[in-house]
């Protein structure tokens, strides 16, 4: 006789039914297993009655020492305890997910974002959650948005100029400012203040074609009637600091980053008569994989 246990159509009597034979077998007789169950004894053996009726053959049979399986019983048992083991293990594990003791975060962001968001925001939660485990993206924003749309990443930190579609969920997380800065080359523009069309002429530093940094820095060229076309096209914002400061052209900085390098009079900021515009700084997800308990836990830190 070959028994099917079909978990998807099982109603939750039935399940019931299965629980209480797995834990029969566990504790071989009916007592042990009435008091794991919190069940009484009558109850116990009235639920297996019933699930031998249904399946219609003898699962036990009692003995001395308690009960014992019958052949038939052995092949049920063949099929029951690992799927038993599954569910138990699945509801121990959604229980240790919803401590956050458990679970992969996926997260991306440029090295900008990540040094300035992202690791700040994880020292803290991974503090209160060490068990989480983190999985870290670096992509360009095009690939970023379609990775959120398709759930392989959780959360993705984002810049001005950004155009999200009605699938993504974006929240502000920060507001800074662009400041322009060049090396000891472009000191003498340092003591006053410069119209934005008064440095075409000189090489700017810029992130590649892509990037958020590169779009803000065309838009707001654009918005003047210039054309800007970078010297130098560099991957992280570490490297747009040496490139500056070893006077290969005027590049651009978060004011937070740049006060550093401003102070130690290892790069000279480029005042503007019209200083550029403020860059927010967004947390997005994917309205389609909405956020989980641990990236709305992860959020929080986001936000300070």
């Amino acid at each position: 006789m070959l028994f099917i246990v079909d978990i998807i159509t099982m109603n939750i009597s039935n399940l019931e039914y299965y629980r209480v034979f797995y834990q029969l077998v566990k504790s071989g007789s009916i007592t042990a297993a009435a008091d794991s169950l919190f069940l009484t004894q009558p109850s116990v053996t009235k639920t297996l009655q019933r699930l031998e009726e249904q399946l219609g053959c003898g699962l036990f049979v009692r003995t001395k020492r308690g009960v014992k399986l019958t052949a038939e019983g052995e092949l049920l048992w063949s099929r029951v305890e690992p799927a038993i083991d599954l569910i138990v293990s699945g509801e121990r594990e959604l229980e240790a997910a919803r401590s956050l003791e458990i679970g992969t975060l996926s997260i991306s962001a440029t090295e900008m974002g990540f040094a300035m968001y992202v690791l700040p925001a994880l020292t803290t939660f991974l503090a209160v959650h060490p068990n989480i485990k983190v999985r870290f993206h670096n992509s360009l924003t095009g690939n970023t948005v379609q990775a959120l749309k398709t759930g392989l990443v959780d959360i993705a930190i984002f810049y001005y100029p950004f155009e999200p579609d009605s699938s993504l969920f974006v929240e502000i997380i920060d507001v800074f400012e662009e400041r322009l800065v060049g090396g000891a080359r472009f000191a003498g523009l340092s003591g006053q203040k410069n119209e934005l069309s008064s440095l075409e002429k000189y090489p700017f530093i810029s992130m590649p074609e892509g990037t958020s940094g590169k779009d803000y820095m065309v838009r707001e060229f654009s918005r003047y009637g210039l054309g800007f076309e970078p010297d130098i096209e560099v991957t992280t914002m570490e490297l747009v600091v040496k490139a500056a400061a070893n006077n290969l052209g005027i590049g651009t900085l978060p004011q937070g980053v740049a006060e550093t390098y401003l102070k130690r009079g290892e790069l000279f900021e480029i005042p503007l008569t019209v200083p550029l515009p403020k860059r927010e700084v967004y947390a997005v997800t994917s309205r389609d994989f909405p956020p989980g308990l641990l990236t709305r836990a992860f959020m929080e830190e986001l936000r300070g």
